[in-house]
């Protein structure tokens, strides 16, 4: 599942979670939620180390893409 999926997903849980009177439910719902947060959080985290990656591995030329 992508960011933008995850992100999705989300959103469509806080609405059904918005929607029910069943606090099982709202409870299921909520688990599902955090377990796509910190799917969604461990992604972000794998993107950004591997543009840290990049930004510090310099250019043949000695510039790098970011302008530095």
């Amino acid at each position: 599942m992508t960011i933008q999926e995850t992100l999705n997903e989300l959103d469509a849980i806080t609405k059904r979670m918005s929607e029910t009177d069943s606090l099982e439910q709202s409870f299921a719902e909520y688990e599902k939620g955090m377990k796509l947060i910190k799917e969604c959080a461990a992604q972000i985290t794998e993107i950004e180390n591997k543009v840290r990656v990049l930004q510090d591995r310099p250019e043949e030329d000695g510039n790098n893409s970011f302008g530095e």
